[in-house]
């Protein structure tokens, strides 16, 4: 008669986790982010046409409004840092205490770690970049009005 092994061994690349809450959150914040920045820029582009030379019928207006996006757009910037960092924090503080608790402290949950620090850092940089760009499209405007 033929045995089965029927020994499982263990993988972290195929253990199944659910997101937890904070990144559920997290997730929420980076979408958020980039509808007020989409926002932004239709708000802006409503005034002038992207990549248009022609001027807009009030200067000093438009010239405010592009400020006041190219300055919302850098506090966006460093509040999507910001809240990835307390991820981060909450996420490395979590694991160690687990470590703690099961007294083990092998290479796979360093493995672990790492993989959820790039889950989490991966769409934080780009929606960082997705801002900086429509950042940089505002300013590039304002110094059309300088010339």
């Amino acid at each position: 008669m033929i045995q089965e092994s029927t020994t499982l061994e263990w993988d972290p690349i195929f253990i199944d986790r659910s997101p937890s809450t904070a990144l559920k959150i997290y997730v929420l914040f980076l979408l958020v982010a980039c509808v007020v920045t989409s926002y932004n820029l239709v708000r802006v582009w409503r005034v002038v046409l992207p990549f248009s030379t022609k001027r807009p019928t009030v200067p000093s207006a438009c010239f405010k409004l592009l400020q006041a996006s190219a300055s919302s757009f850098g506090r966006w910037i460093g509040l999507t840092f910001l809240a990835w960092g307390l991820l981060a924090s909450t996420t490395v503080y979590d694991v160690c205490n687990g470590m703690l608790v099961e007294k083990a402290t092998g290479r796979n949950e360093i493995i672990l770690l790492i993989r959820d620090f790039s889950t989490t850092l991966s769409p934080a940089f780009f929606v960082v970049l997705f801002l900086c760009f429509a950042r940089w499209h505002t300013l590039v405007r304002i110094e059309q009005f300088r010339d």
